[in-house]
């Protein structure tokens, strides 16, 4: 087979979104055409990356964790690893959590207690307090000026890798 030539995808010119009961559905148009569906059922978690409101159940210090309860009416379990974490939390705190790992197996869906949303030139953590700049910003005098214009728009709480 050989090489692909490379392409530029069209913009996305439409979207249009359904909302059967239980359900979202949405669509994504370029140039007339549909590139891309997007859907989702309200009693299935999102996948790996989403951020859920979890409330602790059960602490499992043995585990290195703790079970939660997630979904709308808290009707689901998970398990919120805390292994890496050095927050100490109580049975009955609500927090919010991201899915790291689906379900599998006929495990719990896992969830971290630090999340991070990733973009492309800024990663925001709200639980972690702080203006950072990448390694890869070589020069000195913009990472400073970055830093300083991020530490103005960021919250007390919430933490920004630039």
């Amino acid at each position: 087979m050989g090489m692909v030539e490379p392409f530029r995808l069209p913009p996305v010119t439409k979207i249009t979104v359904s909302k059967p009961p239980g359900q979202f559905v949405a669509a994504e148009y370029r140039n007339g055409l549909v590139w891309g569906l997007h859907w989702r059922w309200a009693d299935i978690p999102d996948p790996v990356g989403a951020l859920w409101r979890v409330r602790v159940t059960k602490l499992a210090p043995e585990l290195k964790g703790a079970f939660v309860s997630l979904g709308k009416d808290h009707d689901q379990t998970g398990f919120l690893d805390l292994s890496r974490s050095r927050e100490k939390l109580h049975e009955g705190q609500s927090i919010v959590g991201q899915v790291s790992r689906d379900r599998e197996d006929g495990k719990r869906i896992t969830l971290k207690p630090d999340p991070r949303l990733v973009g492309r030139y800024l990663v925001y953590s709200p639980n972690r307090p702080g203006v950072a700049v990448s390694r890869r910003l070589r020069d000195s005098e913009a990472a400073r000026q970055l830093q300083r214009l991020m530490q103005k728009e960021r919250k007390a709480d919430e933490g920004i890798i630039v």
